[in-house]
């Protein structure tokens, strides 16, 4: 069991961003496929980021709506962090429970613009407070390797004509709302999709009540792990020991009877495969691939991160499939506590890999269900190559659009190494200029008239360090049908196109075994020939703790330290004319 699985980033790190991105990124994923949320019981879910991030949700069966938001982080130790959502409902106007609500509760219902006002209810914090019933909170290791899902509520809430009380406080009651049976049909839904998403059923469930009389507080806990003896997770997050009443099951028992048929058992089990003409009714739920070309060095790794990191903001789930020349790549490496990544390395994925790449494709579908999907392709890849076989992927994904990177400092020289530059330039949709601010005004002139003159259809933009609005490379094309963009480049046949071998470049890996001499390395780097176009790696110098992180490109070199975790060797990965390479060996060691 991985809860990346539902949120690849990690949550422990700016706690209170991550919290409810993870919580959007569970009711996104599940509520993107029509049959799946049917199944689970979800009726409709709409997020709010007005005055904080929040969510309506429709259940089945229940008429009002329930609404959720981010409170704050319970605990946060080394192993483990807990979080608080509140929980509210809002019940239609006509249902009977309304009753047992505060009476200015029940006025606010009875007004015209309720529904508005339930749609971004965290925007009236002064009325809000009176439709609130629980609290959801969640907790995860630290490890990935458990997650638990909580319902904490009053068994009887006290109401005052102004409003509930606290859970711990009692009033002068007039009003009694059974809150915890009214969170239950929230909470049956929310742990079957835990369930769904986590590909397993719980491991530990408990049931527990504090205090005996109305104003007490019932719980109940869903504990995912992969390790059977968890309990010990659920006492660090909650104290257990003064439950009055007190009923556990763990993995290998019997299911209490009480809740044996609910979903959060099974639904990992069931096959949910679309039973609906969905073409038919305008539904299409495969996710949008995007190719992201670019020549060595133009800065695809760095613009992908804004690209991410935008789309998850957005509660948009993007996985990446990464392809590099080298027999093993750098970025993936650089990127994998942070996304979704699928590394297809030994080759390039237009010349060698095409085979695998449905294979790829299939396989991040099933682990990640994503939205986008991005294939960033080696910095050598002629996309010609990869359009001619989207024949064989089509039922997977939905063609959105290539992209081409440019580097605008080294534009020129790139053009004279490889003549898939060019070809890079006229398959794209989007070109993104990257690096402009190390070019003057008229050098950038310059370039994109020579832009145009190669395709005159593609969108051109400027950036430096790839910041630039990543909406604009995934609301290309995604209503066009891929024969229409296959014959708007004039993709008539599957004749093929240039391959970067024809232009006599290869790469070569070499490994380090132990620490390098900073200055030495560097001299070395700087006498590196012509004929070595590009260099990027990890490696380690003498009398520094991190590894570093080392780029270059014709000529220019950076160095990145305090890399996120060490990687298990140093090595760098040489792209150039293959008879240079050959002697690399001999340069770096001698």
């Amino acid at each position: 069991m991985d809860y990346q699985k539902i949120y690849p980033l990690d949550v422990f790190s700016d706690t209170e961003n991550s919290m409810p991105a993870f919580f959007g990124s569970l009711l996104n994923r599940t509520n993107f496929v029509v049959n799946v949320r049917n199944y689970l019981g979800w009726r409709g879910v709409k997020v709010s980021v007005l005055n904080g991030e929040s969510w309506t949700c429709k259940i089945k069966g229940k008429k009002g709506v329930y609404g959720i938001s981010f409170f704050r982080v319970l605990h946060q130790k080394n192993d483990f962090l807990e979080g608080i959502f509140k929980l509210f409902y809002f019940p239609h106007p006509k249902e009977q429970i309304i009753e047992s609500y505060p009476i200015s509760a029940e006025m606010i219902s009875n007004l015209g613009d309720y529904t508005p006002f339930i749609r971004d209810f965290l925007t009236y914090p002064e009325f809000t407070h009176l439709f609130e019933i629980g609290s959801i909170n969640l907790a995860f290791a630290k490890n990935r390797q458990q997650l638990s899902c909580s319902l904490i509520a009053s068994k009887s809430l006290q109401t005052s004509p102004e409003g509930c009380t606290s859970f711990n406080e009692r009033e002068t009651a007039v009003r009694s709302l059974k809150a915890f049976q009214l969170c239950f049909p929230f909470y049956e839904v929310l742990a079957a999709t835990f369930t769904y998403n986590l590909e397993q059923k719980p491991t530990t469930f408990v049931h527990g009540v504090r205090g005996e009389d109305d104003s007490s507080i019932e719980e109940m806990h869903l504990i995912y792990s992969s390790d059977r003896v968890n309990l010990s997770f659920l006492e660090k997050c909650r104290n257990t020991e003064k439950f009055v009443e007190y009923s556990k099951w763990k993995e290998s028992e019997n299911i209490p009877r009480n809740f044996e048929k609910e979903r959060w058992w099974d639904a990992h089990l069931h096959s949910l495969k679309p039973k609906l003409d969905k073409a038919g009714l305008g539904i299409d739920d495969r996710p949008q691939l995007i190719v992201l070309s670019g020549y060595l060095g133009s800065g695809k790794t760095t613009f992908l991160k804004h690209f991410i990191e935008y789309h998850t903001q957005n509660n948009r789930f993007v996985a990446v499939i990464q392809n590099e020349i080298g027999e093993k790549g750098l970025d993936a490496k650089l990127l994998e506590d942070e996304y979704a990544v699928l590394e297809m390395d030994e080759g390039c994925v237009c010349c060698s890999l095409l085979g695998q790449l449905q294979k790829g494709i299939l396989q991040i579908i099933a682990d990640h269900r994503p939205e986008i999907i991005v294939l960033e392709t080696t910095g050598l890849a002629n996309p010609f190559n990869l359009l001619n076989e989207l024949d064989g992927i089509q039922h997977l994904i939905r063609f959105d659009s290539v992209s081409c990177m440019l580097d605008a400092k080294n534009f020129q020289i790139a053009r004279r190494q490889s003549l898939v530059v060019e070809e890079q330039i006229k398959a794209a949709d989007f070109i993104i200029l990257n690096k402009t601010d190390l070019v003057s005004c008229n050098q950038i002139e310059s370039i994109k008239t020579e832009l145009t003159l190669l395709n005159s259809r593609a969108l051109i933009q400027t950036s430096s360090y790839g910041d630039i609005n990543p909406a604009l490379l995934s609301s290309m094309n995604c209503d066009k049908e891929y024969n229409e963009i296959k014959d708007r480049k004039g993709k008539t046949s599957k004749s093929s196109h240039h391959f970067h071998m024809q232009d006599g470049i290869t790469s070569k890996r070499i490994l380090f075994k132990k620490r390098l001499n900073k200055t030495d390395f560097l001299e070395k780097i700087k006498s590196l020939p012509p004929s070595i176009y590009r260099v990027k790696g990890v490696i380690e110098f003498e009398g520094e703790d991190q590894q570093s992180v080392f780029q270059y490109v014709n000529g220019r070199y950076e160095i990145e330290t305090e890399i996120n975790k060490k990687t298990n060797e140093c090595f760098l990965v040489l792209i150039g004319d293959k008879i240079s390479l050959n002697k690399m060996n001999h340069f770096f060691f001698n």
